[in-house]
């Protein structure tokens, strides 16, 4: 079955430098980056990954969707990725 890496987006995005300036000007862009790293990083581990963004940050509905190999999961509005 493998091991899983699970991120909860906003808080990688929101804690890593390298994302502050970008989050600022292009959210969705920086969803991109972390997605396409997190995708990167399983791959080269072995890992399943899930990558979820909570809608604490960002209004909208559920949803989910497979993004360069990995699971990304969107809650709906007002639900935690916690």
């Amino acid at each position: 079955m493998g091991e899983y890496l699970i991120i909860d987006g906003y808080n990688v995005i929101n804690a890593w430098k390298d994302f502050a300036q970008l989050r600022q000007e292009n959210l969705e862009h920086a969803r991109e980056l972390l997605v396409a790293g997190v995708a990167e990083y399983a791959a080269f581990k072995g890992y399943r990954a899930v990558v979820v963004f909570d809608a604490q940050e960002v209004a909208g509905a559920a949803a989910s969707e497979k993004i360069h190999g990995i699971d990304v999961v969107f809650t709906d509005e007002g639900e935690t990725a916690d």
